[in-house]
């Protein structure tokens, strides 16, 4: 069953998610960002700029050695995390964990942030397995990708309620009641956000067109080269993420259709190569619960 198309680029409502009042990017992202912008990043440089946040050093050192990462030995300094994971993939963090602390504000998000960080980090498992992609950038994608739901809760009080009436039916279908009732969805406001984080534009492109992955997969809408393989590294891990809650009985999204085997089929992954990466995958996350 082919996805209901939802016009990603619909003029109307990208005016709409303009009124959707974003977090500035904090300033340490700012200083970081210009440095990664030089042909020969200073490592001692970013460093030292992260290390003047002392909620982005916790948050990053809490990543960092959760066990997603995988790490043999215990980070304690984001120099020493630099030189495990490499300064992209710092930075990376760096601008997740800036993502969260600007919307720490919003309570009850629990389940909304632990959903974030297991497709992230399944992202830079897939990445790492089957693409030739970076793996920070694929964990961006991963944190970013839904950031639009708390954004929306902030500027829409009765989001929460409509949000609720909604969550068993099939996605796009969640995505035109929220046009409906606010005049944009979630992939609108967080794409606006990553845009305005500047966060690399393939990775903005792959935020706002979630709703016509098919059509992305299949070459009907232009993009940057790299969004159609990020698109489909997102959709493996958000349908990796459902069976792997849906083991524990945790509230998932409703399934993707044929998507998902649409998505492995461009990442050159036959039924039973798929199989075998999710089990190994499923396998992880039961095996690095705390």
């Amino acid at each position: 069953m082919a996805e209901s198309y939802i016009d990603p680029l619909s003029q109307s409502a990208l005016e709409l998610s303009d009124s959707v009042t974003l977090p500035s990017r904090p300033e340490v992202l700012e200083l970081i960002a210009e440095e990664m912008e030089q042909a020969s990043p200073d490592l001692e440089k970013v460093v030292a700029t992260l290390n003047l946040d002392a909620a982005l050093f916790g948050a990053i050192l809490q990543v960092v050695n959760s066990p997603y990462f995988g790490l043999k030995t215990t980070v304690t300094s984001i120099k020493h995390a630099v030189m495990l994971l490499g300064l992209r993939d710092v930075y990376s963090l760096a601008r997740t964990a800036a993502l969260r602390s600007s919307l720490g504000k919003l309570k009850g998000l629990d389940r909304f942030w632990d959903s974030s960080v297991e497709v992230a980090a399944l992202c830079r498992m897939i990445a790492i397995e089957i693409t030739d992609k970076s793996p920070d950038d694929a964990y961006t994608l991963g944190m970013f990708h839904d950031a639009g739901v708390p954004l929306m809760m902030l500027a829409f009080p009765k989001y929460r309620r409509v949000l609720k009436s909604v969550l068993a039916k099939e996605p796009n279908a969640i995505l035109e009641h929220e046009i409906a009732h606010f005049g944009c969805h979630r992939y609108h406001v967080g794409h606006r956000l990553a845009v305005r984080w500047f966060l690399p534009e393939y990775i903005c492109q792959s935020i706002l067109f979630q709703s016509v992955t098919e059509n992305v997969l299949k070459g009907n809408i232009i993009t940057t080269p790299h969004t159609p393989e990020l698109l489909a590294v997102l959709t493996l891990a958000k349908h990796i993420s459902n069976r792997f809650r849906a083991y524990w009985r945790v509230a998932a999204e409703p399934d993707f259709n044929n998507i998902p085997e649409q998505a492995a089929q461009f990442l050159k992954l036959n039924e039973a190569g798929y199989v075998d990466l999710q089990d190994r995958l499923l396998q992880r996350l039961q095996t690095d619960l705390p």
